[in-house]
């Protein structure tokens, strides 16, 4: 029996050999079936938090009655994602990618070829927008969900509240552009008040292009790189996959120290923009941890099963054409007060600024 291309199942088949280019932020947000929803909301239950230690007593005194620690449940709206992509009779006569000028290849074949295309741009543009939802919520411990601005949506924010002590702004004389700045101190300073507020210790401190270019003009940093780039073997102890647009550049002291300049492009703007400005630090630690949750596919094809995504197509006569569109309702959520404790972002100087070679300001 032939095999219909066009069918869901096949088409997400297709799909699940897509890789996305890049799982930085995203691998603190794990799935299990748990995560799967069958509803319009999704639940956290959050423990409340209790520090309190067994209290003395006399080996004969009854013991004393400790308050049964609860939990309190929060509930959330997952986002709604869409994208459709369409093929029509052009598509099957007008030359592929790399195809030779002239060559006799059937219309048939191209529009199989561009179909298989327009499947993995899908998936990128999926894996893009999970990674974009998993950087927001580690920097600022926020997810804002902005609907498109043609659907009647309304947008709404989702505040973790990160504690005060976490959300740093540096004034010039402590901006990274100053040769006199002591970023050590900074660092320490930072990776103390995320162990107090989360009890994470720092594993990654991830910079923007421009923070980077300013910490390895530090002398202080230029001396620990050295030093550390001196005790280093070829053969790597943990190796790991490289990321598209990001980079281990060696640490500074304890902190293992990465560029980031990925970039993404706004569906609503068509701007690019930047995962990590180029301005910016984000201190990673050990306690993030996060969940992705995915609700029901509000799909008769899909027969409402909540999955992590849906795909179909269908035609249209006349103007003949054939459509394809994915559906997906995720929603990525930190773990409690601990998780939403557990990173920071501090802007280390002012947007376009430099460095000049003696390590003095220029505007």
């Amino acid at each position: 029996m032939p095999i219909n291309m066009w069918e869901s199942p096949v088409i997400m088949g297709v799909a699940k050999r897509v890789e996305p280019r890049f799982y930085f932020f995203g691998s603190y947000f794990n799935r299990t079936p748990a995560e799967y929803h069958y509803s319009d909301l999704i639940v956290l239950d959050e423990e409340e938090e209790s520090l309190l230690i067994t209290p003395y007593a006399h080996p004969d005194a009854e013991a004393v009655t400790v308050r049964n620690v609860g939990f309190k449940s929060r509930y959330f709206e997952p986002a709604c994602i869409k994208d459709k992509a369409k093929l029509t009779s052009k598509d099957g006569l007008v030359r592929l990618a790399g195809e030779p000028i002239g060559d006799l290849k059937n219309a048939p074949e191209r529009i199989k070829k561009r179909y298989a295309q327009l499947i993995t741009n899908m998936m990128l543009r999926y894996h893009y927008r999970l990674e974009q939802m998993a950087c927001e919520l580690i920097k600022t411990g926020t997810l804002s969900i902005r609907p498109d601005r043609e659907l009647k949506s309304n947008p709404y924010v989702i505040n973790f509240e990160r504690h005060n002590d976490l959300l740093q702004e540096l004034d010039l004389a402590h901006h990274w552009t100053n040769p006199n700045t002591d970023i050590g101190s900074q660092l320490e300073e930072w990776s103390s008040k995320l162990l107090l507020h989360s009890g994470g210790h720092v594993e990654k401190v991830v910079a923007g292009s421009q923070a980077w270019s300013w910490l390895k003009q530090n002398k202080k940093f230029a001396e620990l790189y050295a030093l550390n780039k001196g005790n280093q073997t070829n053969i790597p102890l943990d190796p790991e996959k490289p990321i598209k647009g990001i980079k281990y550049r060696g640490n500074f002291g304890e902190f293992p120290i990465y560029e980031h300049v990925a970039q993404y492009r706004d569906p609503q703007t068509g701007k690019l923009e930047y995962f990590v400005e180029p301005n910016e630090i984000i201190i990673l630690t050990s306690a993030i941890e996060g969940n992705r949750h995915f609700a029901v596919i509000k799909d008769m094809e899909a027969n409402y099963k909540p999955m992590d995504y849906f795909m179909k197509s269908w035609d249209k006569k006349e103007p003949s054409a054939k459509f394809v569109k994915i559906e997906s309702h995720p929603l990525l959520l930190l773990k409690g007060k601990d998780a939403a404790n557990a990173a920071m972002t501090i802007k280390v100087g002012v947007k376009g600024a430099k460095v000049d070679k003696a390590g003095a300001k220029a505007s």
